[in-house]
C-alpha cells in the first residue's frame, strides 16, 4: 500500500481524544454511492459512532474535516466468508493482520469460519477463540461455529465434503443440521460425487440439491459457481470475485475449492447475478504460504481486492454499481445491523474510494499472504480511507488506529431478514 505521511499529523487530533468523548467529524463535498442511490455534493456530520446529519453546505464545527471531492464515498462493506487462521495456523494469517487487510480493503466487518486448528465445534472452543481474537480485531467481527449450536456464534457452518481441520462424516452432517438455529451456511460440494469424479460442477449441483432437502431455518449457500446451482438453490446465494472474474485457464498454477470453471460457466454466473439469483458477494479469503500454494493447497486471499475487483468488473459488465454495493452489504440486513448504508442514524462505517486505476501488487498487502489470483490485473476503486464507527482507522496506506473492532452481535439493533 502506498504511504502518505503528510496526513498523519492531522489524524492525531482524533486518536488523542479521551475515551468517552464524542468526536465530531465532517466529510465535505461527498459523492455518495450506496445500494440504492448515487448523488453528489453533500456534507456528512459524524458524531461519535454514528452519522448525525447529511445535507448540503453543512454549517457546523467539528474536531476534524475531510475533503472527499477526490473520490466516491461508500458504506463500509461486510465480508461474511473469511478464514483468518486463528487459532492454530497463525503462520498463514492471524486476526490482527487479517483485519488490517480488511480495513485496507474498505471492509468494516468480517465473519470468520470455524475450520481452525482445533475446529470451532463447541461453545467452549468458540468462547476461547472469542476471548483471544477480540483483543486483536481491527474491524468488527462475528464467528461461525460448526457441529454445535451457540447463541454467541453468528451462524452455523456445515461442510458436505472433507475440508481441512473438520472431520467430515454423515454423523457430523446430521449433528450440524439437527443443532442448527437461524442461519446455516453450507459448503455445498457433495463428497460422494467428489470421490467418483473429483470437484466437478456436478459435485456442486448435487450438493445444492442435498442442502435444499435439509430442514433448517435459513439456508446460506457459500461460493456457488454456476447458473444452474444458483437457480436451484433454495436460500441465500453467495458468490466470490474469483469465480466471477477468473476461469480455469487463467490461474492454472493455483487451486481453490470449489475450482475455477470454464469461461462459459463464468459468463453464466454473471447472468444469474444480473437477474437477481445472487444475494451476497464475499471474498472467501483463504491465505496460505507460497510453498503451500506450490504444493497445490487450495485457497486464495481476497480481502484487499474485494471492493476494487467487484466494482471494476461490475462497471466492465455494465451492471449498476449500486447493485455491487447491495451485494456487498446485504449480510448486514440478514443480521439486523445498522451498517451498510450512508444514512442518518447508521453507524459511520465509511470508505472513500479512488477512481484511479492501479495494478494488484500483493507485496503491498497487510495480509501475510504474498500472492493474489489477481496479481498484475488493473482495478479502480481502491480505498483512500476507511472509517469504522466514526473513527478514521485506515488512511493512505496506514493503519491509523488499531484494535477498534467489536463483536458484531453486540451491535444488532434492527429486525433481521
Amino acid at each position: 500500500m502506498g504511504r502518505n505521511s503528510g496526513q498523519r499529523g492531522h489524524i492525531k487530533s482524533i486518536s488523542g481524544h479521551e475515551e468517552g468523548v464524542i468526536l465530531r467529524v465532517i466529510l465535505r463535498d461527498c459523492t455518495i454511492l450506496t445500494a440504492t442511490r448515487y448523488y453528489k455534493g453533500v456534507d456528512i456530520l459524524v458524531e461519535g459512532e454514528r452519522i448525525s446529519r447529511i445535507c448540503r453546505n453543512l454549517n457546523e464545527e467539528a474536531d476534524l474535516e475531510i475533503n472527499c471531492s477526490r473520490g466516491i464515498l461508500v458504506p463500509g462493506v461486510i465480508d461474511p466468508h473469511v478464514h483468518l487462521r486463528e487459532p492454530g495456523q497463525e503462520y498463514k494469517e492471524d486476526f490482527s493482520t487479517g483485519t488490517m487487510a480488511a480495513l485496507a480493503g474498505g471492509i468494516t466487518t468480517v465473519l470468520d469460519m470455524p475450520n481452525n486448528s482445533p475446529p470451532i465445534d463447541s461453545e467452549e472452543r468458540l468462547l476461547l477463540k472469542m476471548n483471544k481474537v477480540r483483543k486483536k480485531a481491527n474491524v468488527d467481527f462475528g464467528l461461525y461455529i460448526t457441529r454445535e449450536y451457540s447463541k454467541r456464534a453468528v451462524a452455523m457452518k456445515t461442510y458436505l465434503c472433507e475440508t481441512p481441520n473438520v472431520e467430515y462424516s454423515e454423523e457430523y452432517l446430521r449433528e450440524c443440521v439437527s443443532n442448527s438455529r437461524g442461519i446455516t451456511a453450507f459448503h455445498a460440494e457433495d463428497q460422494e460425487v467428489i470421490n467418483k469424479e473429483g470437484r466437478t460442477l456436478r459435485a456442486e449441483i448435487e450438493g445444492v440439491r442435498k442442502v435444499n432437502s435439509f430442514p433448517v431455518e435459513k439456508r446460506y449457500f457459500c461460493h456457488l459457481t454456476s447458473m444452474e446451482s444458483t437457480l436451484m438453490a433454495n436460500g441465500i446465494v453467495e458468490v466470490t470475485p474469483h469465480h466471477l472474474i477468473l476461469s480455469k485457464t487463467d490461474r492454472k498454477e493455483y487451486s481453490v475449492n470449489p475450482p475455477l470453471r470454464d469461461k462459459l460457466t463464468v459468463r453464466s454466473l454473471w447472468t444469474s447475478l444480473n437477474y437477481g439469483y445472487v444475494q451476497v458477494i464475499a471474498s472467501d479469503h483463504a491465505p496460505h504460504t507460497e510453498d503451500e500454494k506450490k504444493e497445490g493447497v487450495p485457497g486464495f486471499p481476497g480481502l484487499e481486492t474485494l471492493l476494487p475487483s467487484v466494482l471494476t468488473y461490475f462497471q466492465k459488465m455494465r451492471i449498476p454499481l449500486t447493485k455491487a454495493i447491495k451485494l456487498l452489504t446485504h449480510y448486514y440486513k440478514i443480521l439486523g445491523i445498522e451498517k451498510g448504508d450512508v444514512t442518518e442514524g447508521y453507524y459511520a462505517d465509511l470508505v472513500l474510494l479512488s477512481k484511479k486505476e492501479r495494478k494488484v501488487d500483493s507485496t503491498e498487502f497487510f495480509s501475510k499472504c504474498n500472492f493474489s489470483p489477481f496479481e498484475g490485473m488493473k482495478f479502480r476503486y481502491w480505498p483512500i480511507f476507511t472509517m469504522l464507527r466514526g473513527k478514521l482507522a485506515y488512511s493512505e496506506g496506514e493503519i491509523i488506529e488499531e484494535r477498534l473492532g467489536k463483536e458484531i452481535l453486540g451491535l444488532r439493533t434492527m429486525q433481521s431478514l
